[in-house]
């Protein structure tokens, strides 16, 4: 009797199960995720995937695979030598996954355990805002014990609230892609649109009476003209605070151009011969003419009001050069062309980015 035991005990030592860590995993309705075994190795030769009680796929070393026919799986999984891949998720196919695997040589039978938690995320409301309007930023998982959940603004500076939800009144600055970061391990990206004017030149426009002068005001590269009638556009136009004898504006303005909504064409309030680089329905506002005059000099201020009272501004200071030598003026104004040319796409360039 002992002889007939002895190898039927050595038959069994060398089969060895274990369990594997459990996996946390967090997806939205309509992703697509890739559940793979943290210890599945190419020396494995059988793997068996289920959802709670239910049966959803095997393989095995000889190139052999079935997958459920279930109605809630169909078409919606996929089987590679190391993974799951789960379609289109729903909120039936949330849950617990185990997945078996094992070996001939040496005999080694692994079970890992998988959970699917659904993620909610959600922005309250939807874009485009004016600055000042609020914003809530919501993002949770449907778990019982909650991870850490905070959110990154488009710069990547992380917000204090460390259980998903943010509010704030928005600003030119909060633009961009906000990221809710779940048990840092999951990235969901959330594209806050705000209506805002590009950056004003940080310097003076220079110009003399033998060069163009260009006064630009356009909408963000990221704003369109209808985004800009949706949130109620009440008015466009342009005020000249001309340059006194004492260097200072006046504090008097002079308006120069409205814009009809109706025509979409701007009209001229004082006659200084500017007029309008393109169309307003571009988003472009920017006034040139073809040679400067001295009485340009002075700060001219952009402006788009909305009906619930926002005000967007932004003022571009004009200069005018005296100089006795018009190539030296023709070289300053092409040096601080250049510098905006480098400011305007090292905002764009910034924007995309974050």
């Amino acid at each position: 009797m002992g002889n007939f035991l002895q190898p039927v005990i050595i038959l069994f030592s060398l089969l060895v199960s274990t369990t594997g860590a459990v996996q946390v995993v967090y997806a939205q309705v309509g992703e697509t995720v890739n559940l793979k075994p943290l210890e599945l190795k190419k020396s494995h030769n059988y793997v068996y995937w289920k959802f709670m009680d239910l049966q959803l796929g095997w393989r095995n070393h000889f190139g052999g695979k079935s997958l459920t026919n279930d109605k809630a799986w169909n078409n919606k999984l996929q089987m590679t030598d190391d993974s799951l891949i789960i379609q289109d998720i729903q909120q039936e196919n949330f849950g617990t996954f185990q997945v078996s695997v094992s070996s001939q040589s040496p005999l080694i039978s692994t079970i890992s355990t998988i959970i699917l938690v659904k993620l909610e995320v959600s922005k309250s409301p939807a874009s485009p805002l004016l600055p000042g309007e609020s914003l809530s930023l919501h993002c949770s998982a449907e778990v019982s014990r909650k991870p850490e959940i905070y959110w990154l603004d488009p710069t990547g500076q992380r917000k204090t609230n460390n259980d998903g939800s943010f509010s704030t009144r928005v600003t030119g600055q909060h633009n961009g892609e906000w990221t809710c970061v779940v048990a840092q391990q999951k990235h969901v990206k959330m594209s806050i649109t705000v209506v805002d004017l590009s950056p004003a030149p940080s310097h003076a426009q220079y110009t003399s009476t033998s060069m163009p002068v260009t006064i630009p005001c356009s909408l963000s590269p990221h704003i369109t003209w209808e985004q800009i009638k949706v949130k109620g556009v009440e008015e466009v136009h342009w005020q000249f605070f001309p340059r006194q004898s004492s260097g200072v504006s006046a504090v008097k303005a002079q308006r120069l151009f409205f814009l009809s909504l109706e025509s979409m064409l701007f009209t001229a309030e004082q006659n200084r011969d500017l007029r309008p680089v393109l169309r307003p329905t571009t988003g472009n506002f920017t006034l040139t003419r073809k040679q400067g005059r001295e009485e340009d000099a002075g700060d001219y201020v952009c402006t788009v009001k909305f009906k619930n009272g926002v005000t967007l501004n932004s003022t571009v200071r004009v200069d005018v050069l005296q100089s006795k030598s018009e190539q030296t003026v023709q070289l300053f104004v092409a040096l601080t062309s250049a510098l905006r040319t480098f400011e305007v796409c090292l905002f764009f360039c910034l924007t995309c980015i974050f």
